[in-house]
């Protein structure tokens, strides 16, 4: 019965084929036959088309291969072999941790005055020129505002503090300031402007807070230092030529990259430096008038005026705080040797008779008279006519 059951179905699948194929044939020859013509190149392509579907009848009934469900069940979490791109193994995931944090109804933003910590002196090599860089922040101690804008005030020889036209930044800062004028004095200090930040919490109070702050001033400054120094006296004129005794003249050779300093030499009006930069414009009685040879600009140098600033000094630095009232003061660690032991203090040395000399100071001997008028004699003389 199974057997006769298998080949019945068998067959009732190929007459089912047949008909399929027999119903597709007349559904193809319909237009023909009822428009009245019929081609016999439009029937074989038919005819093509018919076999195809026909034969891919087959392929679309063929039924899927079972599914063992017992043996994935069995060996889902069965883990296969390692390989050089697969992430790291863990066995546990870290657990999700909230905390709650308390807010104290009332809260405040704060926003404290920032500072200039420092004023450093340097030169240009391609402006040559000397120039100011202003270091400075806001003030770390700001709570739930931002900074908007921020105003560097200067201050110079003295006067009032007026705003830098080029500076630009809204957090920590180093800003060059190219427009100093040499044996000149600078201050500065910083404005700042805040507003509430948008990601502060809720509770926190805008309210009452200053929205503009202004550090404390930082300077004055030394001198800006000049390009030139020239010290000289007893100009001289005959005829058509003037010329005076320079005592020093000092200017920067940005070629060696150093100040070069000549002493005791007579210039005649129109002579240039030995860099070729400075000119010797015009001699006066009373002056003499220096020319920047690339720039043009002029500078009157009065007789036997003090040498001008030359050489870059040390930066201007924000004083620490100070401690606070009944602070103990710091005591410095013992110095340590190479080996990490401490070092044991030195005695100071004694002298012949028994006695104790300061470590660093010399026994000074006074020389005769005789010794000094004779070194006072061998001083170089100045040029006649330039005493």
């Amino acid at each position: 019965m199974p057997e006769a059951e298998a080949n019945w179905s068998q067959q009732i699948d190929k007459i089912s084929y047949g008909v399929a194929g027999f119903v597709g044939l007349v559904v193809l020859c319909m237009p023909f036959v009822f428009s009245g013509s019929m081609n016999t190149n439009d029937l074989e392509v038919a005819s093509d088309e018919l076999n195809k579907t026909v034969k891919a009848i087959p392929d679309r009934l063929k039924p899927h291969p079972p599914v063992d469900l017992k043996d994935i069940v069995a060996t889902q979490w069965t883990a296969g072999s390692s390989a050089t791109q697969d992430p790291a193994w863990r066995t546990e995931i870290d657990p999700v941790v909230i905390k709650l944090t308390e807010s104290k109804e009332g809260e405040k933003c704060i926003h404290e005055p920032g500072a200039i910590t420092a004023i450093e002196v340097d030169r240009d090599p391609a402006a040559k020129r000397a120039h100011l860089v202003v270091k400075g922040r806001p003030s770390p101690k700001n709570e739930a505002v931002v900074i908007e804008r921020m105003e560097l005030l200067r201050r110079e020889d003295g006067g009032e503090p007026r705003p830098v036209p080029d500076f630009k930044a809204t957090g920590e800062f180093e800003h060059k300031d190219s427009t100093v004028v040499p044996g000149r004095t600078y201050s500065y200090k910083l404005v700042t402007h805040a507003a509430k930040d948008p990601k502060a919490p809720a509770h926190f109070s805008f309210v009452d807070v200053e929205k503009r702050q202004e550090s404390a001033e930082l300077g004055p400054t030394p001198p800006v230092p000049h390009e030139f120094s020239l010290t000289f006296n007893n100009p001289q004129f005959e005829g058509l030529e003037a010329q005076f005794y320079g005592s020093r003249f000092t200017f920067l050779d940005y070629k060696q990259g150093k100040a070069v300093t000549v002493y005791g030499k007579i210039y005649k009006e129109g002579e240039t430096s030995p860099d070729g930069r400075f000119e010797f414009f015009q001699v006066e009685p009373e002056k003499v008038t220096v020319r920047e040879k690339g720039t043009g600009a002029k500078h009157p140098v009065a007789i036997n005026a003090p040498p001008r600033p030359v050489d870059l000094w040390s930066p201007v630095v924000l004083a620490p705080p100070a401690p606070p009232e009944g602070a103990e003061p710091a005591v410095e660690p013992p110095a340590k040797g190479k080996d990490g032991k401490e070092k044991k203090p030195t005695k100071p040395a004694a002298s012949a008779k028994g006695k104790v000399e300061p470590k660093g100071e010399k026994k000074v001997e006074k020389k005769p008279e005789k010794d000094k008028k004779a070194e006072k004699g061998g001083a170089k003389k100045k040029p006649k006519g330039f005493g």
